[in-house]
C-alpha cells in the first residue's frame, strides 16, 4: 500500500489594452509548479517548474483582414524551451462568412508522471521515463465559418476545416526493451497528423450543442523503410457535445462523447522459422469516451462543477499485431487509469 501526493499551483494574469481603433496589445504571465511524492514516485520526491510570459496584438488590416501575431518565452527547471511564435488570422467575407489561418511552433515538456510516476496494479505495469525529450513541433490550421440566424435568438454554426501537425520527439506509450511484460513512456523520432474536420454547433438561449466529424491521418513510421506502406493511415472521429440549463434550478447538465474509429497500423515483428523481421498489418480497435458535468452558482460570484470523467470507464483497448505489453492475456494498449470524478469551486474575485 502506498500514497502519492500530487500538489499543482497554477498562477496565471493578462493585461489588456486597446492602443487604438486599430490595434490591441494583450501580455500575461503563466506559472505552473508541480511536486509529487510518495513510494511510487523515483527517489521519492520530483517537483518540475513552467515560467512563462507571452504577448500578442491584435491588428486591423482595413475593414475585413485581422492579424494577430504571438510570442510565448518560457524557463522550464528540467528542459531547455524555445522561444514560440504564432501567427493567426481572420478575413471576413461579409454576411457572417469568415476564414481563419494560422501557424504556431509548439512545445511540451514532459509531464511530471511521464517522467517519474509508476502505475502497477494487477493488469498494468506503466513505469515513468526520466530520460523523455521535449515534443518540438509545426502546427498549422485553417477553418471557413458559416453562421445562419434561423429565428431571433437560435443560430446555427458550421465550421470546415483543414489541418496539419509535424512533431519532433512526440511521446507515447512503447514496450519496454529489457522488460517485455512493462510498458513505459518513450520518444517517437517523427509524428506527423493531417486530416479536415466537419463541425456544426447550435446556440439557443439556454442549449448549446454540437456535433463534429473528423478524418484524421496519422504518419507511419514504417513507410519509410519499405516501400508500398501508405505514409498515413486514416481514422474517422466523432465528437458530441450538449449544454441545457436548467433555469428554475440555475443547473447546467454537460454531456462529451467521443468516438475513435479503428485505426490501421503496421508492425515489425520476428518470424518464428526465419529469425527475420518483417512487416505485418494489424489495427487498434475503436472505442467511445463519455464526459458529464452539473454546473450550478451557489451564491453571487462563487459555482460549482461536479463531473464524472470517463464514464464509460475505458481502460485498455485491443491491438492486433503487436505483443502482450503491460497486460497479461491479451494484446491491449492502456488508454486511461478509468472512470474518476471531481468537484470544482469557482470564485469571480
Amino acid at each position: 500500500q502506498d500514497i502519492s501526493t500530487y500538489n499543482t499551483w497554477v498562477f496565471r494574469g493578462t493585461y489588456y489594452s486597446s492602443l487604438a481603433k486599430w490595434m490591441s496589445v494583450q501580455i500575461g504571465y503563466d506559472l505552473n509548479l508541480e511536486q509529487v511524492g510518495g513510494g511510487r514516485i523515483l527517489a521519492g520526491e520530483q517537483s518540475v517548474e513552467d515560467y512563462a510570459v507571452f504577448a500578442s496584438a491584435e491588428i486591423g488590416v482595413g475593414n475585413r483582414l485581422k492579424l494577430r501575431p504571438g510570442l510565448r518565452v518560457s524557463h522550464n527547471t528540467i528542459f531547455k524551451t524555445p522561444w514560440m511564435p504564432s501567427l493567426r488570422t481572420k478575413y471576413d467575407f461579409g454576411n457572417r462568412l469568415q476564414l481563419r489561418a494560422s501557424y504556431s511552433r509548439g512545445f511540451r515538456s514532459p509531464g511530471i508522471r511521464e517522467l517519474f510516476f509508476e502505475f502497477v496494479d494487477s493488469n498494468h505495469r506503466i513505469f515513468g521515463n526520466p530520460e523523455l525529450e521535449p515534443e518540438y513541433g509545426h502546427h498549422f490550421n485553417m477553418t471557413l465559418s458559416k453562421t445562419y440566424q434561423w429565428q431571433k435568438g437560435v443560430y446555427l454554426k458550421q465550421d470546415l476545416g483543414s489541418f496539419y501537425n509535424d512533431i519532433d520527439n512526440r511521446i507515447t506509450f512503447g514496450q519496454s526493451v529489457s522488460d517485455p511484460t512493462a510498458v513505459t513512456y518513450i520518444n517517437i523520432l517523427k509524428f506527423k497528423t493531417l486530416g479536415f474536420n466537419l463541425i456544426h454547433e447550435l446556440y439557443t438561449n439556454a442549449i448549446s450543442a454540437s456535433l463534429g466529424f473528423s478524418y484524421i491521418g496519422r504518419y507511419n513510421r514504417l513507410s519509410e523503410i519499405q516501400a508500398g506502406l501508405d505514409e498515413f493511415l486514416y481514422t474517422p472521429e466523432v465528437t458530441a457535445q450538449l449544454n441545457y440549463t436548467v433555469k428554475p434550478l440555475k443547473i447546467t447538465p454537460s454531456i462529451f462523447f467521443k468516438y475513435t474509429g479503428r485505426l490501421e497500423s503496421f508492425f515489425i515483428e520476428i518470424d518464428s522459422e526465419t529469425g527475420q523481421e518483417q512487416v505485418v498489418s494489424g489495427s487498434n480497435e475503436s472505442f467511445s469516451w463519455l464526459d458529464l458535468t452539473f454546473s450550478r452558482p451557489l451564491v453571487k460570484a462563487l459555482s460549482a462543477t461536479l463531473g464524472v470523467k470517463n464514464l464509460l470507464d475505458v481502460r485498455n483497448i485491443n491491438s492486433g499485431g503487436v505483443g502482450g505489453g503491460a497486460h497479461s492475456g491479451g494484446s491491449t494498449i492502456p488508454i486511461s487509469y478509468g472512470r474518476s470524478y471531481f468537484l470544482r469551486l469557482q470564485y469571480q474575485l
